[in-house]
């Protein structure tokens, strides 16, 4: 099942009280937040955030970590070139020995909380919640509760 179950303009709902209402009703599915240039997604399961995504070149899983000086530009392009379908960014800097898998786990971690906090500086644009019923298969999910977790608790 897939239904729209709240749509709108960001100029008319601030992001946190969006959130909170997601929150609130205990539902899963994908929030979208677009305007032009950029559509993130923040995903739901029964209420709390659990993954989020990007189409922003700066919000990928390289561009943070060379940010964070975890792995050299040098290292994120060669990366990059050996990324298919199957294979993700993140396994395959594990598979180069850039990273350990708690690294990554921390770097894709703050990725989404990075990607989310990024909505909060957003004055326009357009989003849709559609509710769904089929669970989003990631291997590192937040599980964040908006109302009883602070967000900028996951990050201490």
């Amino acid at each position: 099942m897939r239904e729209i179950i709240l749509s709108g303009s960001l100029k008319g709902i601030v992001l946190p009280d969006l959130l909170g209402f997601i929150s609130m009703i205990k539902k899963s599915g994908e929030l979208v937040v677009r305007r032009p240039g950029a559509t993130k997604v923040i995903y739901w399961e029964e209420g709390e955030i659990a993954f989020a995504s990007s189409t922003d070149a700066l919000d990928s899983l390289g561009s943070f970590l060379v940010r964070n000086g975890v792995i050299t530009e040098a290292d994120n392009r060669q990366a990059l070139a050996q990324v298919s379908p199957e294979q993700r960014q993140g396994k395959v800097l594990v598979q180069m020995g850039l990273l350990k898998p708690k690294e990554l786990w921390w770097g894709v971690k703050h990725q989404i909380l990075e990607i989310i906090y990024s909505l909060f500086t957003w004055q326009d644009g357009e989003f849709e919640f559609t509710e769904t019923d089929e669970a989003r298969e990631e291997r590192i999910s937040l599980n964040i509760s908006t109302p009883s977790r602070p967000l900028i608790a996951v990050l201490t």
